[in-house]
Formats: structure tokens, sequence, C-alpha cells
């Protein structure tokens, strides 16, 4: 007898594992089916977002693609030309002793400086506007071309040396020299040009023209060390210890430098002889004008200076 119910025993537990491995067996062939659709809904769920993450990324592009207003290639840092000129600023030009009109002088911004200013340039201001750039007196920068021609006409033309490094100033310079037949440097100044006898491109010039003292500061240095005449072509920012003769000007717009050379050319040849008439000067301004176009960075920037033009 009791080796019957051991038995009996025995055979119970084995029923009872054998159900619990076929329980067990169900869950797991219920269970993937269960994480199958799961992971195949999750997706669906997700679709969405993923599309939102590829949208955005093409909106952006669109928006860098997006032109960007161009100012007019007429129209660089001398732009500004027209505006602000009230009544008592045309009054007090005296249009009778003006190598040119006073439109074209407006037109071209030769009147317009910066809203820096040194002591030594304040003499040549006439005002400032609400924006704080500077106004040039036209009266005194017609004066001081006339004085420039002047002067240089004092000297044979192989003596005179005329220098620009600044981008617009290379062609009015290169044109100024090959219409007059002085000499000049249009790009960089070498160092030791004036003080190093060694120098492959020594010269000994009697006067010296700077498009930019600031530019040129090089020049300008040797220039006073070897005790050089210099003329120097000076915004409202310009530092004049060593100019002798100081044309005040916009030299930063290529269309201002660009008519100060034109003039002066003309001027010259009066002044030499070599023209007997101004009305006779039949090259264009137009030809001084530098080529170089400013580049994407400086037209945005010339932009918001346009749209921003009052500061507060």
């Amino acid at each position: 007898m009791p080796a019957k119910k051991e038995e009996t025993a025995k055979e119970a537990k084995a029923e009872v594992k054998e159900k619990a491995k076929e329980a067990k067996a169900e869950k797991k062939e219920k269970e993937p089916k269960t994480e199958a659709k799961e992971k195949k809904e999750k997706p669906k769920a997700d679709d969405k977002p993923k599309a939102e993450k590829k949208e955005k990324p093409k909106e952006e592009a669109a928006e860098q693609k997006e032109p960007v207003e161009e100012p007019s290639n007429e129209e660089p840092t001398d732009s500004l030309a027209g505006s602000d000129i009230d009544e008592e600023y045309m009054k007090s030009i005296d249009t009778k002793k003006l190598l040119i009109d006073p439109e074209t002088y407006l037109k071209h911004g030769v009147h317009i400086g910066l809203t820096y200013r040194t002591g030594n340039m304040s003499k040549f201001i006439y005002k400032v506007r609400p924006d704080r750039l500077s106004i040039f007196s036209l009266n005194q920068i017609d004066e001081r071309i006339r004085l420039a021609a002047k002067f240089l006409a004092q000297y044979d033309k192989k003596d005179v040396l005329v220098i620009g490094s600044r981008a617009y100033a290379r062609r009015p310079v290169r044109m100024f020299a090959e219409l007059t037949g002085v000499n000049y440097v249009s790009g960089r100044f070498r160092p030791g040009t004036f003080t190093n006898p060694r120098e492959k491109n020594y010269e000994e010039p009697e006067v010296v023209l700077v498009a930019d003292p600031i530019a040129d500061k090089q020049a300008v240095r040797e220039a006073a060390r070897v005790g050089t005449p210099l003329i120097g072509v000076c915004d409202s920012n310009a530092l004049t210890r060593n100019i002798d003769l100081i044309v005040p000007l916009n030299n930063k717009g290529k269309h201002s430098i660009a008519l100060f050379f034109w003039l002066l050319t003309r001027q010259y040849l009066l002044e030499k002889g070599e023209l007997s008439d101004a009305s006779k000067f039949d090259v264009p301004v137009g030809d001084f004008v530098s080529q170089i176009q400013p580049t994407k960075r400086v037209e945005t920037l010339i932009k918001t200076k346009r749209k921003d033009k009052f500061r507060t």
C-alpha cells in the first residue's frame, strides 16, 4: 500500500509539472505576437515626427537659398550722396569758384565723412548729420584740390610719386599716372622704398601723394623720415601729423575717389600748360572708377546700414 501511494504521488507531481510546462509554452507563444504587434504599432506612431524632422531641414535650406537684396553697383559707400543736404548747406557753396558743378560733387559723395573724427580734421567739417556722419565743406574740398594740383605741377613729373594701396584707389591712381606721366605705386607699398638704397624698387621722389594716409601709413612714415613733402587725401578719421597738405575727402567710396583723381588730373594738366581749357579734357569720370565689386558680406553690411541709418 505505501508503495502504491508513492507512485500515485509521483504521477500527480509529473502531471502538475507537465501542465506547468504547457502553460509556460502557451505564454511564450502569446508574448512574441503581442511584442511584434507593439513593434509594428510603434513605428506607425513615430511616423509623423520622422516626417517632421525631414521637413525642417528643407524649410531651413529654402530660407538660406532665398535671394538677398543686393545694393546697386552704382551706389557703394558714397551712395548716401544726396541725402540730408539742406538748403543752408547748399547756400554755403560758392558755385562760381568750383571746379565742377556742386551736383556732381554731391552725386559722387565726396563730402561724406565717417562717424569718427580726429581733431585736425574738424576744421574741414561743415556739420555732423543726425546719424553722426561728418559732412565736409564743399568749398574747402574744391580749394584743396586746386592747391594739390598747383603744388604737384611745381615738380618734374619724374619726381612725383602717387600711391594708392586701397582696392578702390588703385585704378584712379593708375589712370592719373598714365595721363600725367608721373610715377605711381598701385597696390602694396614695399617697406624701404624711400629709406633703403638696396631695395629693388628704391625711389627718391621730391613729392608724394597718398590716397589714404591710414592704408598707406608705411609710405607716410618713410616720406616723413626722409623729409619728402606729402599730400594726403584724408577722411574724417585721418591722422594728419606728417601730412603737409590735407585734401579733405571721402576716400572710401569708389566714385568719390575716382572723381577726385579725375579732377586732379584735369587741373594738373591745366597747371602744367598741357591742357588749354578744361572743356577739352575728354576722358570720362567712369574710366577712373574701380571695377572691383564688393563681396556679399560687404554688400549685406551696406544694406543693413542703409536700413538703420539713424542711430538712437
